[in-house]
């Protein structure tokens, strides 16, 4: 929970003859249709959330508290009765309670154990600070998440019910509360048509604000949020994954045996006379598409693309090893391509390869290699990868990206809607490089030169 505030006392009157069948009603309406899209019962969800389950019942039970029914409701009904049981901060909590809604947010500067800065997603306007000792723990810069915000003694504070979104579902619930406020001003609008009333502009617009929509919408978003959570639980799955191509992903490696009496320099020679690969040492050798090819967006799923530091992509690898030499790609395709590119000229010198394939799930089941060992101290390790780090990063400024539109980012922030994208797309790789190890060189990597390189530090906030 992220308030420290005790409800114990409403919960007990929201269980009262009078509110109880209401409450019962917002609960079904909060989470009776994951819940049958899944063929569970509300009961089951403590076992298969954990301790999640208590955030989103909490949303429910913070919702009922804001709802008015024949001008009556549980908080003015409680507080008026029983009011006098709890101190002044209780009361005041519960009274911000009463007033609050439900919206997205977007964190920023968070100072663990003591606060964060959050950017309402859907209302807009400035960050506001919250003084949060719990979450704060766990939060990531640019992490999205769900709730409600209470102001009591000077200071703005996080309800109990907190649920946690990825970037895609976040931007699923904004899009669906935007098509709601669109289809509910044109429904206002028929509907004073057709009475023949005048349309009042002023009131369509404070009855179809944001705020006014929030008030109306917290089932959608737990309901979105629950959903997720169910299928993530119950029937776990790789996303969709493809290559620069578009073909779906699943690496190969084609391992060829040299022939007796093929030396590594004659494997060599006959390499160097192939344009497409661009050694990387003596015995390595990238293949790389021709200058100016662009990856393909995906239609869905994520892309897995690697470039060289000029933005150049790189379509597999050539590895030379004792009395082997290998070809590695990611999809079949590339694999028939990279065959026809390379026996021809090893002619003579290889057998017929043995091609071992490895889907990315198998990849992910297997866990990393183990690194190699080296004489480097963990700070030498650290600066030559957070230089690698920037140097990747310099060159993919320059370097289309599928989710600017096949556009660079210096190319997409010369327009205002170019500069939004780039925004989301810096903040994405922030909050996944925020989500790593923070020993690790990628946890630690600073940011903050791109954003200043791209003339949006004023953005990051």
């Amino acid at each position: 929970m992220a308030q420290t505030h005790s409800l114990d006392g409403l919960m007990a009157w929201s269980r009262r003859a009078e509110w109880n069948q209401r409450f019962k009603e917002t609960l079904a309406r909060h989470l009776g249709a994951a819940c049958e899209k899944f063929s569970v019962s509300p009961e089951d969800l403590s076992d298969i959330l954990g301790p999640m389950a208590a955030s989103v019942f909490g949303c429910a039970f913070e919702n009922f508290l804001t709802l008015e029914e024949d001008g009556h409701n549980v908080v003015d009904d409680y507080l008026r009765r029983r009011g006098w049981k709890e101190g002044a901060s209780a009361r005041a909590y519960i009274e911000g309670l009463r007033r609050s809604v439900m919206s997205l947010y977007e964190a920023s500067d968070i100072v663990p154990g003591q606060s964060v800065m959050v950017r309402d997603l859907v209302r807009g306007g400035d960050p506001v600070l919250i003084t949060e000792r719990t979450a704060t723990h766990a939060l990531r810069k640019w992490d999205r998440l769900a709730g409600r915000l209470v102001s009591i003694g000077g200071e703005t504070v996080f309800s109990g019910g907190l649920l946690s979104f990825d970037r895609d579902l976040a931007d699923k619930v904004l899009a669906s509360l935007k098509r709601v406020t669109r289809r509910a001003r044109t429904e206002i609008r028929r509907t004073m048509r057709e009475a023949g009333s005048a349309i009042d502009e002023a009131m369509l617009r404070e009855e179809t604000s944001e705020t006014a929509l929030l008030c109306k919408s917290a089932f959608l978003i737990t309901n979105v949020w629950l959903d997720d959570a169910l299928r993530r639980a119950l029937s776990p799955s790789m996303p969709k994954l493809s290559n620069s191509e578009g073909d779906p992903l699943l690496f190969l490696t084609a391992h060829y045996p040299l022939h007796p009496g093929a030396t590594p320099a004659a494997v060599r020679e006959r390499l160097a006379t192939l344009s497409s690969l661009r050694p990387a040492g003596d015995d390595f050798w990238n293949w790389l598409a021709e200058p100016g090819t662009r990856p393909v967006p995906p239609r869905t799923g994520q892309s897995f693309i690697t470039t060289m530091d000029d933005g150049t992509l790189v379509l597999g690898n050539v590895e030379l090893k004792p009395r082997k030499i290998t070809l590695g790609v990611n999809s079949e395709r590339r694999l028939e391509r990279g065959r026809a590119l390379i026996e021809p000229v090893l002619a003579g010198l290889i057998g017929e390869p043995k091609i071992v394939t490895e889907t990315p799930a198998q990849l992910m089941a297997r866990g990393p290699r183990e690194a190699p060992k080296h004489d480097l101290s963990p700070d030498e390790e650290r600066r030559i990868v957070l230089a690698r780090l920037d140097q990747h990063y310099r060159a993919t400024l320059g370097s289309p990206v599928p989710a600017l539109g096949n556009l660079s980012p210096r190319e997409a922030a010369r327009t205002a809607q170019g500069r939004a994208k780039v925004v989301e797309w810096l903040k994405l790789l922030e909050n996944h490089a925020s989500h790593a190890d923070p020993e690790s060189p990628i946890g630690s990597h600073d940011f903050a030169w791109l954003w200043e390189d791209l003339g949006l530090s004023d953005q990051r906030r």
